[in-house]
């Protein structure tokens, strides 16, 4: 038996972003590719061509090869492996996928096919059929559950051997009072927390009155010296990032580099 020592390697960036439509998700994603990991990425925009209204505030042209997925793409599971495979077996730095919250409406449409697969498979004859969508969340012969392709597309994601950058959008968070529904926060599109596990960096992107802001007080993430943190207006377009954002730029660059372990 052989011991040995290990030098660490240089960290690939696993950055998810959560947010509100219009909180500079997309915006805060392309200014942290370009300036923390320069060459040229791929961009999966699951938004509607969003992403091209931003070509010439951040020069897309110039670093950026992009993908408009249709709807149907967006939610189809095989599409994020085949830009995983395309992203690895290319030249290209990174992915970014936009709009990683349609990937949850895939696994969703997946279990509602797996559901009514299995109930048909057990339906007897003169029977009425019974659609179990709770029971199609898990394996059964021949067929897999919702979390086994939830979990492999993420683990896929954590495990590319590029970088990766998502955006995700929050929704809101209801709950009955008093006899009737109340907004009373918001949460991830996805049903739990489980997705964020799978990132290494995970901020909120929220608005302060007239502010931008990335919030890095999670539970969730690797780089302790992002937690609790929060960062102000750190890129204003079309000028140099703000103090703020130079700070942005630097923690998760050393922590990459692993100059600060």
């Amino acid at each position: 038996m052989e011991f040995t020592t290990h030098e660490p390697e240089r960290r690939l960036l696993k950055l998810m972003l959560l947010g509100d439509s219009d909180h500079g998700k997309t915006m805060t994603a392309l200014e942290l590719a370009r300036r923390l990991v320069p060459g040229r990425w791929m961009i999966l925009d699951n938004q509607g061509d969003q992403i091209e209204k931003f070509v010439v505030s951040h020069r897309l042209n110039e670093w950026a090869d992009r993908h408009h997925a249709t709807v149907d793409e967006a939610k189809d599971l095989l599409t994020y492996e085949m830009a995983i495979q395309q992203v690895e077996k290319s030249d290209h730095v990174g992915l970014i996928i936009d709009g990683f919250h349609f990937f949850w409406y895939g696994v969703l449409d997946h279990v509602n096919k797996e559901a009514h697969r299995r109930a048909i498979e057990r339906q007897k004859p003169g029977k009425e059929l019974v659609v179990n969508t709770v029971d199609a969340w898990q394996d059964s012969p021949g067929g897999q559950g919702g979390n086994t392709v939830f979990s492999k597309t993420l683990n896929r994601l954590s495990q590319c051997k590029k970088h990766v950058i998502v955006t995700v959008r929050l929704t809101a968070d209801t709950q009955y009072v008093d006899g009737q529904w109340r907004q009373v926060g918001k949460k991830p599109i996805f049903r739990s927390g489980q997705h964020m596990y799978e990132f290494e960096l995970v901020g909120l992107c929220e608005k302060s009155g007239s502010k931008h802001v990335i919030n890095f007080d999670l539970k969730y993430g690797l780089c302790l010296k992002l937690k609790g943190r929060n960062f102000y207006n750190t890129f204003p377009i079309h000028e140099e990032p703000s103090e703020d954002g130079m700070e942005l730029l630097d923690i998760p660059r050393r922590w990459m580099e692993r100059s600060d372990d």
